[in-house]
């Protein structure tokens, strides 16, 4: 993963680039507009410090449309005041474009592409030295609830539902109640909709979740809501690491949009899974009889397999609530 460590006779800045897509947030004051313009000026006179580690990289102050998809491997740093960003396809080209891409903003408005919350940081400084710090942590504990609610109306909510619908209200975030998709731009818009003092637990992915975060903590503020968290880096994630699977994720490299499609593509690859739709096999009543004779995966014996890890803390054999544990 690309390394970054600049140094001038005034500044430092050290920090690591880990997926295709990070977000640099925080107040004015903190660096971050600063180390656009130190970089270039370092990438124009090579002379004025150093620049170890990864060398492929351009700032948004010279950054072309052309450069997204002429250049490969490049770390791209882009100011959110860019014109880059105002394009109407720069999703699409940002996409297809084999190139890493750091966003520094002031806020977390710019919310047209999905993004890891691992990969939301701040700036943090030390004297003329500042480095990156994941802005967020999720916290650990969980507790008795009264609804679990998911990202979305696809697998991952219907795996949830299969499991603990009949123990506890299971729902998904939604605008309205004819909203037949949902989607994690609506979660904080539907939090609105719960009494204070509602006990809830939030699924959503991990690797997805990192520009509507923010508006999620202000609506559980807000609102007064007892909250825990299952943030699994995307459903598909979790069945893959479950014991039946047992396959490691890798990091996704700069041609890949998140760990959630990489993870998705290694799941199709080894059944038929489908993100709409959740495949008979990871069902309560799986497949015992797959037709596909060739599936290694046709005969799984005990479905509590793939509840482990965080669902399996989520399992009360003994009552019509969900139990109180301190695991994550």
């Amino acid at each position: 993963m690309p390394l970054i460590h600049l140094k001038t006779k005034r500044l430092e800045y050290k920090f690591e680039i880990t997926q295709k897509y990070n977000l640099i947030i925080g107040d004015s004051g903190k660096g971050k507009t600063t180390l656009i313009k130190t970089l270039k000026d370092l990438l124009d006179e090579p002379s004025a410090g150093t620049l170890d580690g990864y060398k492929q990289i351009k700032t948004s102050i010279d950054l072309r449309l052309e450069d997204l998809t002429n250049l490969t491997d490049y770390v791209f740093l882009i100011d959110e005041f860019s014109e880059i960003l105002k394009l109407k396809d720069i999703s699409s080209v940002m996409e297809n474009s084999q190139n890493y891409f750091v966003i520094i903003s002031r806020d977390e408005t710019l919310g047209f592409k999905s993004i890891s919350l691992d990969c939301v940081y701040e700036m943090h400084a030390s004297g003329k030295f500042h480095e990156l710090r994941q802005a967020y942590k999720i916290p650990e504990k969980m507790f008795a609830v009264d609804g679990i609610i998911c990202e979305d109306s696809k697998s991952g909510y219907q795996f949830i539902k299969d499991r603990f619908g009949n123990l506890v209200s299971v729902d998904y975030a939604k605008s309205h109640l004819e909203d037949k998709t949902g989607g994690k731009s609506k979660f904080a818009e539907y939090l609105n909709s719960f009494k204070s003092d509602s006990h809830l637990c939030l699924v959503f992915d991990r690797s997805a979740i990192g520009y509507d975060y923010h508006k999620i903590l202000n609506s559980i503020h807000q609102n007064k809501l007892n909250v825990c968290m299952i943030d699994w880096d995307s459903f598909e994630y979790y069945i893959l690491q479950s014991p039946v699977f047992n396959k490691r994720v890798p990091e996704p490299m700069d041609m890949y949009e998140s760990k959630e499609k990489l993870a998705t593509f290694m799941l199709s690859e080894l059944i038929n899974y489908k993100k709409t739709s959740l495949t008979k096999c990871l069902k309560k009543d799986f497949c015992k009889k797959c037709i596909d004779s060739s599936c290694e995966y046709r005969h799984i014996e005990s479905k509590d397999l793939l509840l482990y890890w965080k669902l399996d803390c989520l399992l009360n054999k003994n009552s019509s609530k969900v139990l109180s544990m301190n695991v994550f």
